[in-house]
């Protein structure tokens, strides 16, 4: 693909009270920060939007002092114009001044080989055609993402001549080599049906996440970034692992859609190649109608994917084998099942198989992390070896269950938990986990030795990681 000019502000003029919006759209999430142009260290608002199952949407939106605003909406469509109105006026009525928003940065989960940074405005709309086309490798996240940029050139809101970012979650992971990148296919099976030459290869998502972990990691350690050798496991609704070697991702879990890899909340994760074959033939079997199995069903405007994609982005994972997405019920119901404490009301038979599918589930979603783990530790041991594992993402973070249940079985591994403690500041962003909240004895393996290594918990912000690649890209860094 051709070379991106980049857009280089609003007006050209100053950024003095100029403002950055920072949208991360999921698809049923839409968080975002609003930053000073000057100053990026600390958002003047953040707040999020998220679609619940009763057809309502919870909206919260806080101002660096303290003030907030919550409310539930009838909303079923995060990036719909009418909550992009409402966001827009509603962080302007926190600030107390008018919005100069001249950049709207967007998280894009699949760029391909784009280049970060890529801008569309009002004038220029020509990338709009390839992310368009990228949301059929990742349907859960670019289609969400379009709609909301084109929400925004459309948002009166918004200046005449504000600048869209895209900012790519596959950019951290082109320093993949071809070795670990590259499908044992056929590269000409692509032909030209792909946009400017893309190839049918790993491209890797989660980037902007691993990237902002890689500059806390190396605050809390005082290292430089290409000094660190890392595994990062962002678990979340969507979960992958990243092998950072040199401060570089070196290897990584989702392919070339992010289906591949560790399942989630309602993905599969890595199948049998020849599973959606036999997906769409059973649910083509159901049916009366004669119909391609590789028939497509349109998921937003102009977008379409396959059944059998669909129904693995999206009817798969922790849903289809414990019947709820929610990680933290699959956990509670886990937990009732080790230590049962019976439910008045619910029958004998239906405690029993929500608590055996919801240990199924998370038994399941641990195997595939300890075999990813230790497929990097080997790899990485001919690369100066780890330095740390560290945990991030909604139950990476919080999930107290699966940091035992992993140091349990990591235990005589070279990842076993370190006991000695990082001489670091531990901070609210990330810290160290020890032994004894793992429910770890002590131990004589050392880091020295290479038995073990320090694990480490750290809290990840995309929206910071695109504000500093946007002033990076405006600085010049290259």
């Amino acid at each position: 693909m051709e070379n991106i000019k980049h857009y280089q502000g609003a007006s050209g003029g100053s950024t003095k009270d100029a403002q950055m919006l920072c949208l991360n759209a999921g698809s049923s999430s839409l968080k975002f920060k609003l930053y000073d142009l000057t100053s990026i260290d600390e958002a003047l608002i953040s707040g999020s939007v998220k679609l619940a199952s009763d057809q309502h949407a919870k909206v919260e939106i806080s101002h660096k002092d303290g003030q907030s605003h919550n409310e539930t909406k009838p909303w079923t469509d995060i990036a719909s114009p009418e909550v992009l109105s409402y966001l827009l006026s509603h962080i302007a009525s926190l600030i107390k001044r008018p919005l100069k928003i001249t950049r709207v940065v967007h998280r894009i989960v699949h760029g391909a080989h784009l280049d970060q940074c890529v801008s569309i405005t009002r004038a220029d709309q020509h990338h709009l055609k390839t992310l368009q086309f990228l949301a059929e490798f990742a349907p859960l996240h670019n289609a969400v993402s379009v709609q909301l940029i084109k929400a925004c050139l459309n948002a009166n809101e918004l200046d005449e001549q504000h600048e869209n970012v895209c900012c790519f979650d596959t950019a951290f992971h082109r320093t993949i080599d071809e070795p670990r990148s590259r499908y044992m296919v056929d590269p000409t099976l692509a032909g030209e049906a792909l946009p400017g030459g893309m190839e049918l290869r790993k491209f890797g998502f989660h980037g902007l996440s691993y990237a902002s972990i890689l500059t806390t990691l190396s605050h809390t350690l005082g290292r430089e970034p290409n000094a660190l050798n890392v595994i990062v496991c962002h678990l979340g609704s969507g979960s992958s692992i990243c092998s950072i070697v040199g401060g570089q991702s070196f290897d990584t879990t989702m392919g070339l859609t992010p289906l591949e890899g560790l399942p989630g909340a309602t993905r599969s994760g890595s199948v049998d190649p020849v599973l959606p074959l036999h997906i769409s033939s059973a649910q083509l079997g159901k049916s009366d109608e004669t119909k391609d199995p590789f028939s497509t069903v349109e998921i937003a405007d102009g977008i379409r994917v396959s059944h059998a994609e669909l129904t693995l982005n999206k009817h798969s994972g922790f849903q289809a084998v414990a019947g709820t997405a929610d990680s933290r019920e699959i956990i509670s119901r886990r937990t009732a099942f080790i230590h049962p404490n019976p439910n008045p009301n619910q029958s004998e038979h239906e405690r029993e198989r929500d608590q055996t599918t919801a240990a199924l589930a998370f038994d399941i979603f641990v195997d595939r992390i300890v075999g990813y783990l230790g497929s990097y530790a080997i790899k990485m041991s001919a690369k100066g070896g780890v330095d740390t594992v560290v945990f991030s993402g909604g139950i990476g973070e919080s999930s107290r269950e699966l940091h035992v249940e992993l140091a349990k079985l990591l235990e005589l591994s070279s990842l076993s938990a370190s006991g000695q403690r990082v001489n670091v500041k531990q901070g609210d962003k990330c810290w160290q986990l020890k032994r004894e909240d793992l429910e770890l004895g002590e131990t004589r393996r050392t880091v020295e030795a290479g038995q073990a290594v320090p694990w480490f918990v750290c809290k990840t912000d995309e929206e910071g990681e695109m504000a500093r690649e946007v002033l990076a890209r405006d600085n010049g860094a290259s």
